[in-house]
């Protein structure tokens, strides 16, 4: 399984179960996990974006450390992916309204708990190393990222 290869199953993933867990690095070095609505843009291979508010606590933990993992998993448990990277807050307005456009629909939860403030923030996570488990296969794939996704 090669890059590519990955980014397809972590896309055809995103978009059945439409979350993911986060782990955010929080005080004292304690893991924080917690479900976001993650989405993959294809003009940008080897990212994975979710909205946050910016006075959210994993704003704060990714501010303080930017090493994070994602979990991904199919329904069934069938196919799970866990990934490794180096997370970043980004306020961009095109990347904001890009993802808008994709994302909206999905965003049900995070804007009940943001009614009175629309004041957002992109995360965004560079995939350093995605491991791939198939149930259906009973094999684990490792998969190193680097820059030229």
């Amino acid at each position: 399984m090669d890059q590519r290869q990955l980014l397809s199953e972590l896309g055809t993933i995103i978009d059945e179960v439409k979350t993911a867990v986060l782990v955010t690095t929080g005080q004292n070095n304690n893991p924080r996990a917690r479900w976001v609505t993650p989405a993959l843009l294809h003009g940008l291979p080897g990212h994975i974006y979710c909205f946050s508010h910016p006075a959210s606590i994993k704003v704060a933990h990714i501010n303080t450390a930017s090493p994070v993992a994602w979990l991904f998993q199919t329904p069934s448990l069938t196919k799970i992916i866990s990934i490794t990277g180096i997370a970043r807050v980004i306020d961009n307005p095109a990347l904001k309204a890009e993802l808008m456009e994709l994302l909206a629909p999905r965003l049900t939860t995070f804007w009940k708990v943001n009614i009175n403030d629309s004041d957002f923030v992109v995360i965004e996570t560079i995939i350093q190393k995605a491991e791939f488990f198939s149930a259906d296969q009973g094999t684990t794939t490792t998969v190193a990222f680097g820059e030229g996704v």
